[in-house]
Protein backbone atom coordinates (compact mmCIF):
# COMPACT_ATOMS: atom_id res chain seq x y z
CA UNK A 1 0.00 0.00 0.00
CA UNK A 2 2.98 2.32 0.61
CA UNK A 3 4.82 1.54 -2.11
CA UNK A 4 2.15 2.66 -4.78
CA UNK A 5 1.34 6.03 -2.78
CA UNK A 6 4.98 7.10 -2.91
CA UNK A 7 5.25 6.15 -6.46
CA UNK A 8 1.97 8.68 -6.64
CA UNK A 9 3.70 11.18 -4.91
CA UNK A 10 6.61 11.44 -6.82
CA UNK A 11 4.88 11.42 -10.40
CA UNK A 12 2.78 14.33 -8.91
CA UNK A 13 5.73 16.10 -7.90
CA UNK A 14 7.64 15.79 -11.09
CA UNK A 15 4.79 16.24 -13.30
CA UNK A 16 4.17 19.91 -11.26
CA UNK A 17 8.08 20.18 -11.54
CA UNK A 18 7.82 19.73 -15.21
CA UNK A 19 4.42 22.16 -15.74
CA UNK A 20 6.56 24.95 -13.94
CA UNK A 21 9.73 24.52 -16.12
CA UNK A 22 7.37 25.03 -19.57
CA UNK A 23 7.91 28.24 -21.33
CA UNK A 24 4.68 30.48 -20.36
CA UNK A 25 2.95 31.96 -23.45
CA UNK A 26 4.72 35.31 -23.26
CA UNK A 27 7.99 34.43 -22.96
CA UNK A 28 10.08 34.69 -26.01
CA UNK A 29 11.36 31.82 -28.41
CA UNK A 30 14.42 29.93 -27.87
CA UNK A 31 15.98 26.94 -27.68
CA UNK A 32 13.84 23.73 -26.87
CA UNK A 33 14.94 22.88 -23.30
CA UNK A 34 15.29 19.08 -21.09
CA UNK A 35 12.75 19.21 -18.27
CA UNK A 36 14.26 20.32 -14.96
CA UNK A 37 17.76 20.73 -16.38
CA UNK A 38 16.91 22.98 -18.88
CA UNK A 39 19.62 24.34 -21.54
CA UNK A 40 22.30 23.71 -19.14
CA UNK A 41 24.15 20.42 -21.10
CA UNK A 42 24.09 23.01 -24.44
CA UNK A 43 26.28 25.99 -22.55
CA UNK A 44 28.92 22.85 -21.89
CA UNK A 45 32.36 23.84 -23.23
CA UNK A 46 31.67 27.06 -24.79
CA UNK A 47 28.70 28.88 -24.27
CA UNK A 48 29.46 32.44 -25.38
CA UNK A 49 29.58 30.39 -28.67
CA UNK A 50 26.59 28.38 -28.41
CA UNK A 51 24.48 32.01 -26.98
CA UNK A 52 25.67 33.43 -30.82
CA UNK A 53 24.40 30.60 -32.15
CA UNK A 54 21.06 31.18 -30.54
CA UNK A 55 20.83 34.88 -31.30
CA UNK A 56 21.13 34.34 -34.64
CA UNK A 57 18.33 31.69 -34.54
CA UNK A 58 15.89 33.59 -32.82
CA UNK A 59 16.40 37.10 -32.91
CA UNK A 60 18.11 39.56 -30.35
CA UNK A 61 15.79 38.61 -27.76
CA UNK A 62 15.33 35.33 -26.82
CA UNK A 63 14.25 32.68 -23.75
CA UNK A 64 16.73 30.00 -22.10
CA UNK A 65 16.43 27.97 -19.09
CA UNK A 66 18.87 27.81 -16.64
CA UNK A 67 18.06 24.66 -14.75
CA UNK A 68 14.33 25.56 -13.78
CA UNK A 69 14.86 28.85 -13.91
CA UNK A 70 13.57 31.44 -16.91
CA UNK A 71 16.10 33.53 -18.55
CA UNK A 72 15.94 36.52 -21.19
CA UNK A 73 18.94 37.04 -23.55
CA UNK A 74 19.28 40.71 -24.94
CA UNK A 75 21.48 41.28 -27.68
CA UNK A 76 20.47 44.36 -28.69
CA UNK A 77 22.19 47.29 -27.48
CA UNK A 78 19.21 50.32 -28.15
CA UNK A 79 17.16 47.72 -26.35
CA UNK A 80 19.61 47.55 -23.20
CA UNK A 81 20.13 51.12 -23.14
CA UNK A 82 16.58 51.75 -22.74
CA UNK A 83 15.92 48.82 -20.11
CA UNK A 84 18.79 50.10 -17.63
CA UNK A 85 17.16 53.07 -17.71
CA UNK A 86 14.10 51.99 -16.15
CA UNK A 87 13.74 51.37 -12.53
CA UNK A 88 12.25 47.75 -12.48
CA UNK A 89 15.67 46.68 -14.18
CA UNK A 90 18.22 48.19 -11.47
CA UNK A 91 17.88 45.10 -9.27
CA UNK A 92 20.81 42.53 -8.46
CA UNK A 93 20.91 38.85 -8.06
CA UNK A 94 19.82 38.31 -4.53
CA UNK A 95 20.79 34.23 -4.75
CA UNK A 96 24.10 32.67 -3.96
CA UNK A 97 25.03 29.58 -3.08
CA UNK A 98 28.14 30.98 -2.11
CA UNK A 99 27.23 34.31 -0.11
CA UNK A 100 23.84 32.59 1.27
CA UNK A 101 22.16 34.47 4.54
CA UNK A 102 24.57 32.72 7.08
CA UNK A 103 27.74 33.85 5.51
CA UNK A 104 29.95 36.41 7.24
CA UNK A 105 29.17 38.59 4.29
CA UNK A 106 25.52 38.17 3.45
CA UNK A 107 24.16 38.75 -0.26
CA UNK A 108 22.05 42.17 -0.83
CA UNK A 109 24.55 44.74 1.16
CA UNK A 110 27.42 46.66 0.38
CA UNK A 111 27.90 48.83 -2.94
CA UNK A 112 28.06 46.41 -5.45
CA UNK A 113 25.15 43.75 -4.70
CA UNK A 114 22.64 45.95 -2.90
CA UNK A 115 19.80 47.99 -4.48
CA UNK A 116 17.27 50.76 -4.01
CA UNK A 117 17.77 53.44 -1.99
CA UNK A 118 20.28 51.64 -0.08
CA UNK A 119 22.49 51.24 -3.42
CA UNK A 120 21.74 55.06 -4.36
CA UNK A 121 22.45 55.87 -1.05
CA UNK A 122 26.55 54.30 -0.73
CA UNK A 123 26.70 55.49 -4.95
CA UNK A 124 26.12 58.43 -4.01
CA UNK A 125 28.55 58.64 -1.15
CA UNK A 126 31.48 56.91 -3.22
CA UNK A 127 31.33 59.37 -5.80
CA UNK A 128 31.92 62.02 -3.87
CA UNK A 129 34.31 60.24 -1.78
CA UNK A 130 36.39 58.70 -4.35
CA UNK A 131 36.47 62.70 -6.26
CA UNK A 132 37.52 64.18 -2.57
CA UNK A 133 40.26 61.62 -2.70
CA UNK A 134 41.57 62.64 -6.00
CA UNK A 135 39.77 59.81 -8.55
CA UNK A 136 40.85 60.98 -11.74
CA UNK A 137 43.59 63.69 -10.75
CA UNK A 138 47.72 63.73 -10.24
CA UNK A 139 46.76 61.67 -6.83
CA UNK A 140 45.80 58.56 -8.72
CA UNK A 141 48.88 59.31 -11.51
CA UNK A 142 51.36 59.35 -8.39
CA UNK A 143 50.11 56.25 -7.11
CA UNK A 144 50.20 54.39 -10.32
CA UNK A 145 53.21 55.30 -11.60
CA UNK A 146 54.82 54.45 -7.82
CA UNK A 147 53.39 50.82 -8.03
CA UNK A 148 54.81 50.32 -11.95
CA UNK A 149 58.39 51.72 -10.03
CA UNK A 150 57.85 48.71 -8.01
CA UNK A 151 57.16 46.18 -10.68
CA UNK A 152 60.15 47.16 -12.30
CA UNK A 153 62.58 47.31 -8.99
CA UNK A 154 60.99 43.45 -8.56
CA UNK A 155 61.92 43.07 -12.35
CA UNK A 156 65.39 43.96 -12.37
CA UNK A 157 66.23 41.75 -9.05
CA UNK A 158 65.33 38.48 -10.99
CA UNK A 159 68.41 39.54 -13.10
CA UNK A 160 67.33 38.65 -16.32
CA UNK A 161 66.12 35.08 -15.24
CA UNK A 162 62.67 33.58 -15.88
CA UNK A 163 59.98 34.19 -12.95
CA UNK A 164 56.20 34.16 -12.29
CA UNK A 165 55.49 37.73 -11.69
CA UNK A 166 51.79 37.00 -11.35
CA UNK A 167 51.74 37.34 -7.64
CA UNK A 168 53.83 40.83 -7.89
CA UNK A 169 51.42 41.97 -10.71
CA UNK A 170 47.99 41.50 -8.80
CA UNK A 171 49.55 42.76 -5.41
CA UNK A 172 50.71 46.17 -7.83
CA UNK A 173 47.56 46.52 -8.80
CA UNK A 174 45.58 45.78 -5.65
CA UNK A 175 47.74 48.52 -4.18
CA UNK A 176 46.19 51.25 -5.70
CA UNK A 177 42.87 50.36 -4.62
CA UNK A 178 44.34 49.51 -0.99
CA UNK A 179 45.43 53.16 -1.20
CA UNK A 180 42.39 54.38 -1.76
CA UNK A 181 40.27 52.43 0.83
CA UNK A 182 43.36 51.75 3.65
CA UNK A 183 45.39 55.12 3.08
CA UNK A 184 48.76 52.53 3.00
CA UNK A 185 50.20 49.96 0.57
CA UNK A 186 51.58 46.46 1.18
CA UNK A 187 55.04 45.72 0.29
CA UNK A 188 54.56 43.64 -2.91
CA UNK A 189 56.39 40.54 -1.35
CA UNK A 190 54.22 40.61 2.10
CA UNK A 191 52.71 37.03 2.21
CA UNK A 192 49.09 38.59 4.60
CA UNK A 193 48.77 40.47 1.10
CA UNK A 194 49.44 37.98 -1.35
CA UNK A 195 47.00 35.88 0.69
CA UNK A 196 44.96 38.16 0.63
CA UNK A 197 44.48 38.97 -3.34
CA UNK A 198 44.90 34.83 -3.43
CA UNK A 199 41.80 34.41 -1.80
CA UNK A 200 40.11 37.25 -3.88
CA UNK A 201 41.65 35.33 -7.31
CA UNK A 202 40.24 32.02 -6.02
CA UNK A 203 36.41 32.90 -5.27
CA UNK A 204 36.75 34.97 -9.04
CA UNK A 205 37.64 31.41 -10.39
CA UNK A 206 35.11 29.73 -8.28
CA UNK A 207 32.26 31.77 -9.06
CA UNK A 208 31.18 30.02 -12.38
CA UNK A 209 30.14 27.00 -10.18
CA UNK A 210 27.74 29.01 -8.27
CA UNK A 211 25.53 29.03 -11.34
CA UNK A 212 25.95 25.24 -11.42
CA UNK A 213 25.01 24.94 -7.73
CA UNK A 214 21.78 26.92 -8.00
CA UNK A 215 20.94 25.19 -11.15
CA UNK A 216 21.45 21.99 -9.32
CA UNK A 217 20.86 22.50 -5.32
CA UNK A 218 21.47 18.91 -4.94
CA UNK A 219 25.00 19.29 -5.44
CA UNK A 220 25.91 20.35 -2.16
CA UNK A 221 23.71 17.79 -0.48
CA UNK A 222 26.99 15.70 -1.21
CA UNK A 223 30.79 14.93 -1.61
CA UNK A 224 31.73 16.34 -4.98
CA UNK A 225 34.32 18.42 -6.63
CA UNK A 226 31.62 21.26 -6.97
CA UNK A 227 30.43 21.24 -3.26
CA UNK A 228 34.05 21.32 -2.44
CA UNK A 229 34.99 24.35 -3.97
CA UNK A 230 31.61 26.59 -3.31
CA UNK A 231 32.58 25.24 0.56
CA UNK A 232 36.08 26.65 0.16
CA UNK A 233 34.63 30.17 -1.80
CA UNK A 234 32.51 30.46 1.89
CA UNK A 235 35.78 29.95 3.70
CA UNK A 236 37.84 32.59 1.56
CA UNK A 237 34.91 35.56 2.34
CA UNK A 238 35.36 34.72 6.36
CA UNK A 239 38.94 35.25 5.79
CA UNK A 240 38.28 37.75 3.77
CA UNK A 241 35.94 39.12 5.99
CA UNK A 242 38.32 39.24 8.90
CA UNK A 243 41.12 40.96 7.19
CA UNK A 244 38.68 43.88 6.75
CA UNK A 245 37.34 43.75 9.79
CA UNK A 246 41.33 44.13 11.53
CA UNK A 247 41.91 47.00 9.21
CA UNK A 248 38.64 48.70 10.25
CA UNK A 249 39.50 48.27 13.90
CA UNK A 250 42.83 50.20 13.21
CA UNK A 251 41.49 53.03 11.48
CA UNK A 252 39.25 53.50 14.06
CA UNK A 253 42.12 53.37 16.66
CA UNK A 254 43.83 56.05 14.83
CA UNK A 255 41.09 58.59 13.15
CA UNK A 256 40.30 60.11 16.05
CA UNK A 257 38.51 63.19 15.51
CA UNK A 258 40.12 63.98 12.06
CA UNK A 259 37.40 65.30 9.84
CA UNK A 260 39.55 65.53 6.74
CA UNK A 261 39.27 61.94 5.03
CA UNK A 262 42.53 60.58 3.86
CA UNK A 263 41.08 57.39 2.76
CA UNK A 264 37.82 55.50 1.60
CA UNK A 265 37.97 53.80 5.34
CA UNK A 266 38.17 57.40 7.06
CA UNK A 267 35.36 58.94 4.96
CA UNK A 268 33.14 56.10 6.14
CA UNK A 269 33.29 56.33 9.50
CA UNK A 270 32.68 60.15 9.56
CA UNK A 271 29.61 59.85 7.32
CA UNK A 272 28.41 56.81 10.03
CA UNK A 273 28.93 59.30 12.16
CA UNK A 274 27.67 62.47 10.76
CA UNK A 275 25.47 61.85 7.48
CA UNK A 276 27.31 64.97 6.20
CA UNK A 277 27.06 63.81 2.30
CA UNK A 278 24.28 61.62 2.32
CA UNK A 279 21.49 62.30 4.73
CA UNK A 280 21.30 58.33 5.49
CA UNK A 281 23.88 57.91 8.72
CA UNK A 282 21.70 54.56 9.31
CA UNK A 283 22.84 52.66 6.25
CA UNK A 284 26.46 52.87 7.44
CA UNK A 285 26.91 49.83 10.02
CA UNK A 286 29.62 48.54 8.76
CA UNK A 287 28.51 46.49 6.29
Amino acid sequence: MALPLLIAAVVVILTFLWLKSRRPKKFPPGPPAIPFLGNIFSLRGKPAVKILEWKEKYGDIFGMFNGRKRVVVISDFYILRKLFGEEAASGRVLQSSIRDKDSSLPIGIGLISSQGDLWKTHRRFALSTLRDLGMGKNWMEDTIIAEVEGICQALRETKGKPFNPKVQLTNSVSNVICALIFGKRFELTDPKFSRLTNLIAENIAILKLDFVAQTAPFVLWFPNAVRTQIFKARRNISALTEFMKQMIKEHVATSGENLDAPDYLYAYQQEKLTGAKTDGKESFNGQ
